[in-house]
């Protein structure tokens, strides 16, 4: 894996509902409606290795797809076949990425 494709399996985590869910749960969001990505926060979100190697090539090619930009609707359906994906390596948590 080459340092742009672990950046890009990295963001599918830290893009992902779950990221979002642990971000607002139990916080509250600033004066404007934001919420602060700290340090702390980011140490929340797990970065594991898939335990199927086809998992993480195709959270990689489906994020690289999504960064270099498409259509909303071709973005929502490519976030629909990556998210899944995403939580699957979560639940089976081969190894985590510290």
């Amino acid at each position: 894996m080459t340092s742009g494709e672990a950046i890009l399996y990295c963001l599918a985590f830290l893009n992902s509902p779950y990221a979002q869910e642990r971000l607002v749960s139990g916080r509250l969001p600033t004066p404007k409606g934001f919420y602060q990505v700290s340090e702390e926060f980011l140490k929340e979100i797990p970065v594991v290795l898939p335990a199927d190697r086809m998992v993480g090539e195709q959270i990689i090619a489906s994020v690289k797809r999504l960064v270099e930009g498409m259509e909303s609707e071709k973005a929502e359906k490519e976030e629909a076949h990556l998210f899944p994906l995403v939580l699957l390596s979560l639940k089976g948590t081969a190894s985590v990425i510290s």
